[in-house]
């Protein structure tokens, strides 16, 4: 998980977090269904999905969401 480019909006600054991970297919079906549970997320701007030809069920996931910061 890394942070990157922030912009000041309304008093607040918008933060890019961006995360990598390998995991099962799933799991990345999981995270999705809970991030609009989340108060702070403001949007996903980024995703991809990569499947491993051998391993059909283990994906890469690249992410990027954005959320507020005070």
């Amino acid at each position: 998980l890394s942070a990157g480019k922030s912009a000041r909006r309304n008093g607040y600054t918008q933060v890019l977090l961006k995360c990598s991970a390998k995991c099962k297919f799933d799991q990345v079906l999981d995270l999705l269904a809970e991030l609009k549970n989340n108060p702070y997320l403001v949007g996903i701007e980024q995703l991809s999905i990569k499947c491993d030809p051998k391993k059909r069920q283990e994906v890469e996931l690249d992410l990027t969401l954005s959320t507020f910061a005070k």
